[in-house]
């Protein structure tokens, strides 16, 4: 609740409010929207795939379901130009995404070992 409230405090004092009536907000309500269906569903894929894949399962869904938000997320930023200008930091962050597909073929790995 204090968070809440001093967000308020802050959208007045900076006159920001506006920002949530402003051409093009639409858009990105619509982003947020999308953004909430795909969680919602994708924990409920979660929750199906943890059964499907064993005793590890809970273990390697959350890497892959946290994996996979990541990079969709930088994905998403990636197409809307968020790291347009920003060329080492873009190249660390698809360096992280790599990381991740490769630890999710590791941990694929040992799951099927176990």
């Amino acid at each position: 609740m204090a968070n809440f409230v001093y967000a308020v405090i802050l959208l007045i004092k900076n006159g920001t409010y506006r920002d949530y009536i402003a051409k093009g907000a639409g858009q990105a309500y619509a982003k947020a929207l999308l953004t909430a269906a795909v969680w919602y569903l994708a924990l409920g894929i979660y929750a199906k795939a943890t059964a499907l894949l064993g005793p590890l399962g809970a273990v390697v869904g959350w890497l892959a379901f946290n994996g996979l938000s990541l990079i969709i997320s930088n994905a998403w930023g990636l197409k809307d130009g968020e790291w347009k200008g920003f060329a080492a930091p873009k190249r660390l962050l698809l360096w992280g995404n790599i990381v991740l597909i490769l630890s999710w073929i590791v941990v694929g790995i040992a799951n099927s070992m176990a």
